[in-house]
């Protein structure tokens, strides 16, 4: 069970405090149970979660974890995502994002890119399925890979773009 203080991912609510553990107002009578109140770090919400909630919580990756992640991403596989069917896309962009790992992430982060280099080398944009599910890719890890690692998601992005950006020139010149 997490404590009030924790750092912890909610689902696809990326990082978020909790900020008490009990029994809210609104769970009364027989059937009141504990409830996670839950503050996500980049919005205003509030969320009440159960404790024995089916959503992921998981604790925030350590910085070790996070630099080693960002160290491993030259060797990480990415998938072959060239199709165009835009509903088989966004089954397994999805598919990748409700696993709730920062290494599935960083792995669809990396082949959504890889993929923009064969589109811009074909003369061509990337689909609006691809753009959705990038940008909801890097919200979730940049979010996470900040808090752990105590820098902006600015300074994330930075990171993560210049290693892919060498991997394309690779790509493209080797």
């Amino acid at each position: 069970m997490f404590q009030a203080g924790e750092l912890v991912i909610y689902g696809n609510s990326g990082v978020c405090q909790i900020k008490e553990v009990g029994v809210p107002g609104f769970s009364t009578g027989e059937n009141a149970k504990s409830y996670y109140t839950l503050s996500p770090l980049h919005s205003t919400e509030t969320i009440y979660t159960p404790v024995d909630t089916k959503v992921l919580m998981r604790t925030v990756i350590s910085s070790t974890e996070a630099q080693t992640l960002i160290g491993q991403l030259p060797q990480l596989q990415e998938e072959d995502y060239s199709t165009c069917n835009t509903k088989w896309l966004a089954n397994a962009y999805e598919s990748s994002l409700q696993d709730y790992t920062c290494e599935t992430l960083m792995k669809l982060i990396k082949s959504i890119c890889m993929k923009n280099c064969e589109v811009i080398l074909s003369r061509k944009k990337l689909n609006e399925t691809d753009l959705k599910y990038l940008k909801r890719a890097e919200d979730l890890l940049y979010n996470e890979f900040s808090v752990a690692l105590g820098v902006t998601e600015e300074d994330v992005k930075q990171i993560i773009e210049k290693t892919l950006e060498e991997l394309m020139t690779q790509k493209v010149h080797g």
